[in-house]
């Protein structure tokens, strides 16, 4: 390891740097819920479970775990922002998830090449369905071994070059302290999804050109068939319609990461910087097996495909229900004659007070001249003569 003692401890994540993250973390959410919807719907119809099907299923048990490790891998790519120990057990665990996740998803990826190699280019279905056991031990064994030993061997930790003289975040993984680091990248990871590159690419061309060649053959053939045709149709068509691309899937997801290794790794790191775009691609790529087999499930198994069909049309149809009611409410809403609303206005009389003095008397209409002698005379005479004509 160099002598980074003069360098920063503490970086600046860019955006390239939080891209990585969310890409990171959002492909593993989906992707594990792609492997857990395989798993679910495989265990909810029992007349779906095959040989084939049981393999993605364990492929999906495997991706599962990688994308978990992916979160965690996320998790320490941020951390090294402020040098963090690499002794410590979050570190070790993330390491080790991921060697064992890698593997895992490398493994039973050729365990289902090498059983669609047997059930249809070779027909010796019954000697596939026989190795199936040992793919169980050997594909979640070794990953487990090789995570155990590079344990064992301390090598996992961060590549502290990277932190602080290229000042680049990086992943706890291989630590720089051990002195063949590459080896150890070759033997946890890289090495076993290489070597998956090569098996995955000649058998799926095998298989192909295996199932082209038979579909030609039985096209002069008559509809009479015996028990051994049937059984190779069965596998022809379980191959051509379900798990013949899962192999292709591998290799087109997962290159990615493996050319952001080697171009990062052969000669030197000079220029870590310049391929942030491909390590963007490999965050996408390193996680998406488990999304991707989950829609090719869904979309070649018939039975799934009817019930995703039958549930989508009637959430579709909910939701264009919903939308016309509200579209009705709200037509009627605007239609409707509003109610005329007029504000009487009342006029309150408010009762003054009269002043005590009688200033306030209005006395216009009342005369003070005094009568004189003569018409009060007349006036009394007028009075006693009304009333002694009632009498």
């Amino acid at each position: 390891m160099r002598n980074v003692s003069m360098y920063p401890t503490n970086l600046t994540l860019t955006s390239l740097d939080a891209a990585y993250i969310i890409t990171t973390n959002l492909t593993c959410v989906t992707s594990i819920c792609g492997c857990l919807s395989i798993i679910g719907l495989y265990l909810m119809y029992p007349d779906i479970r095959t040989t084939a099907r049981k393999l993605l299923v364990c492929l999906s048990v495997a991706n599962f775990i990688q994308c978990v490790a992916g979160l965690l891998q996320a998790a320490t790519y941020y951390k090294t922002i402020q040098f963090p120990n690499e002794r410590k057990f979050f570190c070790e665990g993330a390491a080790s998830t991921y060697v064992i996740g890698q593997v895992a998803s490398a493994l039973w990826t050729c365990a289902v090449t090498i059983y669609l190699f047997l059930s249809v280019s070779l027909r010796a279905i019954v000697l596939a369905n026989k190795l199936v056991y040992l793919f169980y031990v050997f594909c979640f064994g070794m990953p487990l071994i090789v995570a155990t030993a590079a344990g064992v061997s301390d090598v996992y930790g961060y590549d502290v070059t990277d932190i602080l003289y290229f000042k680049h975040p990086t992943t706890c993984w291989i630590s720089d302290r051990v002195s063949n680091t590459v080896d150890w990248y070759l033997v946890t990871v890289e090495g076993w999804v290489i070597a998956t590159y090569y098996l995955s690419i000649v058998l799926f061309v095998v298989i192909n050109c295996s199932i082209y060649c038979k579909s030609r053959k039985t096209k002069g053939l008559n509809n009479a068939s015996d028990n051994d045709d049937v059984i190779e149709d069965m596998a022809i068509q379980t191959a051509a319609r379900q798990l013949r691309y899962v192999p292709l899937i591998y290799c087109l997801l997962r290159v990615w990461g493996t050319g952001h290794f080697l171009f990062t790794e052969y000669p030197t790191k000079r220029h870590l910087r310049a391929f942030d775009w491909l390590l963007i691609i490999r965050a996408f790529g390193d996680n998406a097996q488990g999304l991707a087999n989950c829609i090719l499930f869904c979309v070649t198994t018939k039975k799934i495909r009817r019930m995703v069909a039958r549930r989508t049309r009637k959430c579709c149809s909910c939701f264009t229900t919903w939308c016309q009611r509200q579209q009705r409410r709200l037509a009627e809403e605007k239609w409707m004659p509003q109610p005329i609303v007029r504000m009487r206005r009342t006029i309150h009389k408010v009762n003054k007070r009269r002043s005590i003095d009688g200033s306030d008397l209005d006395i216009s209409g009342i005369s003070l001249e005094l009568p004189s002698t003569a018409e009060e005379l007349e006036e009394v005479k007028y009075t006693e003569d009304e009333v002694l004509f009632e009498r």
